[in-house]
């Protein structure tokens, strides 16, 4: 049995309510609760980042179906096994009535950067999670060696995703959405 949330919620921590809005990590850190056949790993927290994109080469890995060529992710069973948890970046994405907004993270720190559809540049924040896990100490200030680090890296990362499709290219049964209008995630 495999429990995990799509996404968290903000309670103001950093001035929004709900999700969508942000990339902080009341939205992002999300349950991924694992329970195996016959106690296996019972009781076991396993410490890192995961994706979503995890989620399925994790479980082919658990029932034994080989990887599935061209999918992102990667199984999480050696950690789940007890193996120590590699630390591997995360990055997030959301455009919110063309607000973009996104986020990278790796070894213990994590950029936001935002900008409105109308503007030409970028606005940073950079935490370090170590010391700051509730991301709010931005040390953002002047370009620093850390700053452009990360923002390349993000850089980096958003090259070698996929391509998004737009709401006019998806096709989506008519049923799906009408289950999506109600519960207010398309218009």
């Amino acid at each position: 049995m495999l429990v995990v949330s799509d996404h968290g919620e903000e309670f103001y921590e950093h001035e929004f309510w709900g999700h969508g809005d942000t990339l902080y990590g009341e939205q992002l850190r999300v349950p991924f609760v694992l329970k195996l056949p016959h106690q296996a790993s019972a009781g076991r927290v396993v410490d890192g980042l995961a994706q979503h994109l995890d989620v399925m080469p994790t479980i082919l890995n658990l029932v034994g179906v080989p990887p599935v060529a061209g999918v992102q992710g990667r199984s999480l069973t050696p950690f789940i096994a007890g193996a120590p948890s590699a630390s591997v970046p995360a990055a997030a994405y959301v455009n919110k009535d063309g607000h973009e907004i996104e986020s990278y993270e790796i070894a213990g720190y994590k950029i936001i950067r935002s900008r409105h559809e109308d503007a030409d540049r970028w606005t940073s924040k950079i935490y370090d999670l170590r010391d700051d896990p509730g991301e709010r100490d931005d040390l953002a200030g002047p370009p620093s060696v850390l700053s452009l680090y990360l923002a390349s890296e993000l850089e980096d990362a958003a090259r070698r995703l996929p391509p998004v499709l737009t709401a006019d290219e998806a096709i989506v049964d008519e049923e799906i959405a009408d289950r999506l209008r109600r519960l207010g995630y398309i218009r």
